[in-house]
């Protein structure tokens, strides 16, 4: 795909952009008959029609194509917010969106139990959930962990990686 940019001509932009979007939600896991079901489908249209006027498109095929990796769509993407309201776990079909269920879940995924952090490691645990409420990344985190893939990118993305990471090889301890 050719890069995209803001001057080209609309309808350029427009042919192109519904693929981008495409790729965006199958990259952070967002299943697209979900998303066609918001709002009565209302949401949808929208959201389409932001990505086909989006002056981040370069931004975005960038991210998609691997060249960025020190963002996240919530830097640049004017939909993060609708994907994060279709972001759901396909296996459960549990939202998984809300930040206070990330990091629990991925401490559960690496084998610690997070009630046994948040009654004997009050302080870790209290600014673990204190780093993981400001993070950009929820729907990389909440993707991968829908995924079961609790540990690949994790490095690259989340903030509480070092201190998971310790508390992985001392078991929580």
């Amino acid at each position: 795909m050719s890069r995209l940019n803001h001057s080209q001509p609309t309808f350029v932009r427009h042919a192109r952009c519904p693929e981008l979007m495409d790729r965006m939600m199958q990259r952070v896991g967002v299943a697209p008959v979900e998303a066609m079901c918001v709002d009565g489908g209302l949401a949808w249209p929208e959201a389409r029609t932001k990505c086909v006027f989006c002056p981040r498109a370069g931004v975005c095929c960038s991210w998609l194509a691997g060249y960025d990796t020190h963002s996240t769509p919530a830097d640049f993407c004017p939909n993060t917010k609708f994907f994060e309201s279709r972001l759901e776990d396909a296996t459960t079909g549990e939202d998984i969106s809300a930040d206070a269920e990330l990091m629990p879940w991925r401490l559960q995924q690496l084998g610690l139990d997070p009630g046994y952090m948040k009654a004997c490691r009050t302080s870790t645990y209290q600014e673990l959930e204190r780093v993981c409420a400001s993070c950009k990344s929820r729907l990389l985190c909440a993707r991968d962990l829908a995924r079961g893939d609790v540990e690949p990118g994790m490095q690259s993305y989340c903030p509480d990686a070092p201190t998971i990471d310790a508390l992985v090889v001392t078991g929580g301890q």
